[in-house]
């Protein structure tokens, strides 16, 4: 059994949004448009190994924590 949630793998953490908080540094987004153009475009700026990465740190650090037996690690 896991929990609902671990901080150690708290979706903040995760591959795809580190890139894209910086992808949106510095950015204005002034209305909905603005923001669904620049998501597009973030996604449209990634290769595919970008994803496959991304996926594979989530799965490595899930099987960590299940290692971990839910302890804390880094």
């Amino acid at each position: 059994m896991h929990p609902p949630y671990s901080p150690d793998l708290s979706p903040t953490d995760y591959h795809f949004f580190k890139h894209f908080d910086n992808f949106l540094r510095e950015k204005i987004l002034r209305n909905k448009e603005d923001a669904v153009n620049t998501f597009v475009e973030f996604i449209h700026s990634r290769t595919p190994d970008f994803y496959c990465n991304g996926i594979g740190t989530l799965v490595k650090r899930r099987k960590n924590c299940i290692e971990s037996n839910e302890n804390y690690f880094d």
